[in-house]
């Protein structure tokens, strides 16, 4: 996603002539999703004057476009509406069709928003690491809090680095796991992942609270597996299973924007192999312990009326408790009037429990007190707390708890 859109971004496209030979290769292009409800039509917006396809990740004036391979497996990260950071990978072939890498790089991404149209700005091209060094972003890339956090590959390993998400392009910035923390040197990081092919990883609350990292993918030993997975942190460990076996097929992605996750469906897509096409299905999760949740909003909401409602605060625990349910907050603060970043989702509470109705009443409860706390608020001048720093209640609070049988 990216300025609202969703798109697709594909590997090494082949267009063929009625005679079924190669008539033109791009070694990666991009489409849009027109209608997300609707993620099996996409349509190409970068078309030449022959009607091929323009490469999205283009080379630049001065490469040699015969034998370079650039190709983006990890997918964007948005940094500002509209506006965005990806990490691709450059190789060259040899006459005999061999690959040799040389190296990751950082592109640029925007989106026109007249048209839709997505396009990557590489500027001189230059890569932050070489050919011996981790292919940083190959397999996902994230935003979390004030950072990029990129998975990728190194020989048969997946590292996770991270780099402020305002300067990607930054070699000096960007730091690798090891187990404890984070440290600059990529040679003293440790696997988080064992040997993924493709896949990526999302924040997601498909598993309930406590698991809130989700990936999706295959690994090289069974690519034509779905696998996937949970954990509790971002740097793992990961609680891993193949979720269905598909058969001849690799390059299998997560699209969050295309399911529905609180019904337990999961869109994934991958290409079928020999054909080379790309096809998609809608998996339904058979929950083992059911669960139901419901989010409440707060982001637009007074810092006063976000503190009253903090998860830890007597309000919500009495909430919490007298319904059986759990409610954590998620998501990163908003400004209002700006779009949330891929991968961000604005500010808000989750109400989960095993009881759907408990689930219902306390979310319900919830909107009421905003509600009745912003009129409160808007009654005496946005003041939440008494003379004496204590928190204070609106009369029309505490007949709304005694009619959900709070006091």
């Amino acid at each position: 996603m990216l300025g609202g859109h969703a798109y697709y971004i594909f590997g090494e496209t082949i267009w063929h002539g009625c005679d079924g030979n190669t008539v033109k290769r791009q070694s990666n292009t991009a489409a849009i999703v027109m209608d997300p409800a609707r993620p099996l039509i996409s349509a190409y917006l970068s078309l030449r004057s022959d009607g091929s396809v323009k490469a999205f990740v283009a080379p630049n004036d001065d490469e040699t476009t015969t034998n370079l391979r650039l190709r983006a497996t990890g997918g964007i990260v948005e940094t500002s509406t509209g506006v965005g950071w990806m990490y691709y990978q450059k190789d060259e072939e040899d006459e005999e069709g061999g690959v040799r890498a040389c190296g990751v790089a950082a592109t640029m991404v925007s989106v026109r928003a007249a048209t839709g149209e997505i396009e990557a700005y590489r500027g001189s091209g230059e890569l932050l690491f070489g050919a011996e060094e981790p292919r940083v972003g190959s397999l996902s890339s994230i935003i979390e809090g004030d950072f990029i956090y990129s998975w990728g590959h190194l020989a048969n390993a997946i590292l996770l680095a991270r780099v402020p998400k305002r300067k990607p392009w930054d070699r000096a910035g960007y730091s690798f796991w090891n187990g404890e923390g984070y440290v600059e040197d990529w040679r003293a990081a440790e696997p988080v992942l064992g040997d993924m092919a493709h896949g990526s990883v999302m924040k997601s609350g498909l598993f309930g609270a406590g698991k809130d990292w989700v990936f999706v993918g295959c690994s090289r030993g069974a690519a034509d597996k779905v696998i996937m997975g949970a954990a509790s942190s971002l740097e793992g460990p990961w609680e891993l299973t193949v979720l269905c076996a598909v058969g001849g097929v690799g390059c299998i992605y997560p699209h969050q924007w295309g399911y529905n996750e609180a019904a337990g469906e999961v869109m994934v897509s991958w290409r079928e192999n020999p054909t080379g096409g790309v096809v998609a299905a809608r998996l339904k999760l058979e929950m083992g312990q059911p669960t139901f949740w419901k989010t409440v909003a707060i982001n637009d909401c007074s810092d006063a009326i976000r503190q009253y409602l903090a998860p830890d605060g007597a309000e919500v625990a009495d909430i919490s408790r007298n319904h059986a349910v759990d409610i954590t907050r998620q998501g990163r603060f908003v400004m209002q009037g700006f779009a949330a970043p891929e991968g961000v989702i604005p500010l808000h509470l989750r109400v989960e429990g095993v009881d759907e109705k408990s689930v219902d009443r306390a979310a319900r409860l919830l909107y009421w007190q905003i509600n009745l706390l912003s009129a409160d608020e808007r009654r005496h001048s946005g003041h939440m707390t008494g003379a004496d720093g204590t928190q204070r209640r609106s009369g029309a609070l505490r007949a709304l708890r005694r009619v959900f049988g709070q006091e």
